[in-house]
């Protein structure tokens, strides 16, 4: 699998924090590896997270995750 390389959409996405956040967009465009690095990025850099809700909507995604 390439490296993800996050356009500029997607890197405002990642970096936003403190707030809620609804991604939508066709298949094939990102989506999971954008939650995924915006996920690995709160984890790493955040006070414990006590609690996280993370949607997807097929299996595909969800076995990427």
């Amino acid at each position: 699998m390439a490296e993800f390389e996050p356009n500029k959409e997607q890197s405002d996405f990642i970096d936003t924090v403190g707030k809620n956040l609804l991604v939508s967009a066709s298949a094939g465009s990102g989506k999971t590896s954008t939650m995924i690095q915006k996920l690995v990025k709160i984890l790493n850099n955040y006070e414990p997270v006590t609690s996280l809700l993370v949607v997807t909507y097929t299996n595909a995604a969800a076995s990427e995750m």
